[in-house]
């Protein structure tokens, strides 16, 4: 039967048939089929091609008028499964007096885990039941899987397949939460669209592993032009599987565009398709996944966005160029030394030259579109009437001592190599009214650039030393 259905979505028998090619939306349980159509005329079309195939494959099936055997007469509304099918308004509904008994098992369940007397420990019997009413309210309900999982995985660590459903076992925090949620189960989460709603807004995310990538991801939302953004993973995250990273990637992108995000119905482009299949079923095996995955729908029911999940391959996802920037000249003083050298000459206002992974200023600029920077490259902004920190890329000297010589209202802190040689030396001694030569620097004064996480290769020559300059406000 599986085989004849998926032939008929494809649309196939409606090929054979010389019909023109479409697909038949249909659930299937065990024996039952039930077709779904916007149309009488549609269903009853869906309807031959289904029992052609069925034909074909020798399966057969109960003719039209057999009593308790099925409905082929179109309807608009029809109780299937323990649902109710409302083609009128195009939506799978869970019968009120099915979500009365679930929020009252789920409330009995809560007060008896949480007495004194129990202590969290519940009927394995019990916990099986609910799991198996939530389970049964998937097509009504869309996170009835993601919230099931964690009753799932309490009766799995108590071994109750092999010791059996008699004894009891003990909830975790995440069962209370998800039980807490079906508890309070309302109107608004009881009923689930037949059909998918009209996209409105598009992203593309991607990660990458490869040393010094990061993340990154392209979010289209009309009329608005595509926004790009990449970001670095740090050391404990690298350290991830790429499923994981890939899923971690789809919450910076919710938790950084949430705003934008929010009553829009979401299509996301993913190329993994492991991951695909986790934000399409919202649920996954691994319990680390599971974590990142509540933290998603957190955001998602939060700001009611409707998220689906499709795949493209590698080579036609555009978000595959900023996962995989390399800024080989990204790197900064650790912390405490850059506070201590930051302020000699007052605070700072914005870090010109930095990243998500290392800016030392809340406002900060970077070279490559990241949330939370105040613009990308420092060089298209007014640096007027700002006190900056510049640790700059060294091949952009010359040009950054330019910029400040023609915007006297700019103050600045500069940290540069001490390398009176160079060309750009005589102006930045005509800018500076102060310096000094830092002593050489020790790998723990150094935060790496994500291309090696060890000192920058130009500092651990100890040729070479930094030295700090201040540029003060000028007259115009």
């Amino acid at each position: 039967m599986m085989s004849v259905l998926n032939r008929c979505r494809s649309g196939q028998a409606a090929v054979d048939q010389g019909l023109s090619r479409t697909e038949v939306p249909c659930t299937l349980w065990l024996d039952d089929v039930l077709i779904l159509g916007p149309t009488a005329e549609t269903c009853r079309q869906h309807y031959d091609i289904v029992t052609e195939e069925c034909r074909r494959h020798g399966i057969p099936l109960h003719p039209p008028g057999t009593p308790g055997k099925g409905q082929h007469t179109p309807l608009q509304t029809i109780y299937h499964l323990g649902l109710d099918v409302d083609l009128a308004r195009g939506l799978f509904l869970t019968p009120p007096a099915k979500a009365a008994r679930l929020m009252s098992e789920a409330k009995g369940m809560l007060c008896s885990a949480l007495s004194s007397k129990n202590k969290r420990f519940v009927r394995a019997r019990w916990l099986a039941q609910i799991a198996g009413l939530c389970i049964s309210l998937y097509l009504a309900v869309p996170s009835a899987r993601f919230r099931t999982r964690s009753f799932y995985d309490v009766l799995k660590a108590h071994d109750v397949y092999r010791r059996g459903y008699h004894h009891r076992v003990k909830l975790n925090e995440t069962a209370i939460k998800d039980l807490q949620w079906w508890s309070s189960f309302t109107a608004h989460n009881i009923s689930r669209a037949i059909w998918r709603p009209p996209v409105t807004a598009t992203a593309y995310v991607d990660a990458s592993k490869v040393a010094g990538a990061g993340w990154g991801y392209e979010l289209t939302v009309p009329p608005q032009p595509m926004t790009p953004a990449h970001g670095i993973w740090t050391r404990q995250e690298l350290v991830k599987s790429i499923n994981f990273l890939e899923l971690r990637t789809i919450r910076k992108l919710l938790e950084r565009e949430c705003r934008r995000l929010a009553n829009h119905v979401l299509l996301l482009w993913e190329d993994n398709q492991a991951v695909m299949f986790i934000m399409n079923n919202l649920v996954s095996r691994s319990p680390e996944m599971q974590a990142e995955l509540r933290l998603i729908m957190a955001i998602l029911e939060k700001h009611d966005i409707l998220a689906f999940t499709r795949y493209v391959r590698s080579e036609e996802n555009p978000a595959d160029f900023w996962s995989r920037i390399i800024d080989k000249a990204d790197w900064s003083l650790a912390p405490p030394l850059a506070a201590k050298l930051m302020h000699r000459w007052g605070p700072r206002t914005m870090d010109l030259f930095a990243s998500s992974a290392n800016a030392l200023l809340p406002r900060y600029c970077s070279m490559v579109p990241m949330p939370g920077a105040e613009a990308v490259d420092a060089f298209t902004i007014s640096w007027a009437h700002e006190r900056l920190w510049v640790n700059p890329p060294w091949s952009k000297i010359a040009r950054i001592l330019m910029v400040l010589r023609d915007t006297p209202q700019a103050e600045a802190t500069l940290l540069l190599p001490y390398w009176p040689s160079r060309p750009w030396w005589p102006t930045l001694m005509s800018l500076v009214d102060s310096y000094f030569e830092l002593p050489a620097l020790q790998d723990t004064d150094i935060i790496a650039g994500p291309c090696c996480f060890s000192t920058p290769e130009p500092l651990r020559n100890r040729f070479w030393h930094l030295g700090l300059f201040h540029v003060p406000q000028r007259p115009p």
